[in-house]
């Protein structure tokens, strides 16, 4: 086998380095993990991380009875960690961590996120609202480096589906349920159809 021309492959879970793209590095001035979600949404490499660590705010805050439920002691210092907006100096403890912002960060945005990071590899999904069609679908993806850095991850066509964050299945509510039978992963590469209810199966029909 050729080398690999993955940039980070090393935190890569083995298992999925086969299905990776492409790896995408953004600013480490500690919000790199909220630039890579920015990243996968298109927004602006300038203050995109800002909006995402906006959002995650507004969610708590609307919401605030069921994140305490589900973070229980965890809700004040992770609410406290995301409400940071300085652009450069940002302490490691305002770094975006997982899994505790996993599932907020899917539910905020309505994304499928997808941590393949060695040892750590799983996926979070939204908690709140019914999947949109699949064209409007998105998946973002990310990988940890030396848990100093987080990097953007871009999946090739077919890529396995990891095991669902096991604390979703307790949390989602009805219209959520629906991403547990069928997600449409579509990170820069062509459509392809998942089903969560077979881990690591692929659906390959056309949707």
């Amino acid at each position: 086998m050729g080398v690999s021309k993955i940039g980070f492959i090393h935190t890569i879970q083995p298992d999925w380095i086969q299905h990776v793209e492409t790896t995408v590095n953004v600013d480490s001035d500690g919000n790199c993990g909220f630039r890579c979600v920015a990243a996968g949404l298109g927004f602006s490499n300038i203050d995109g991380w800002k909006r995402v660590r906006t959002a995650m705010v507004n969610e708590l805050q609307e919401n605030q009875e069921f994140w305490k439920d589900l973070l229980g002691s965890y809700f004040d210092q992770v609410k406290g960690d995301v409400q940071f907006f300085k652009g450069k100096d940002v302490g490691s403890d305002k770094w975006m961590t997982l899994p505790d912002m996993g599932l907020l960060i899917a539910t905020t945005l309505n994304v499928v996120f997808i941590n393949v990071s060695y040892g750590c590899c799983m996926i979070f999904l939204p908690l709140h609202n019914a999947p949109p069609p699949m064209k409007d679908r998105v998946v973002i993806g990310i990988t940890n480096v030396n848990d100093t850095h987080w990097v953007r991850v871009i999946f090739k066509p077919n890529a396995p589906v990891p095991p669902v964050f096991l604390v979703w299945k307790t949390f989602a509510n009805v219209d959520a349920q629906g991403w547990g039978f069928s997600i449409n992963i579509q990170a820069q590469v062509p459509v392809q159809s998942f089903h969560l209810h077979m881990p690591f199966v692929v659906d390959l029909a056309s949707p």
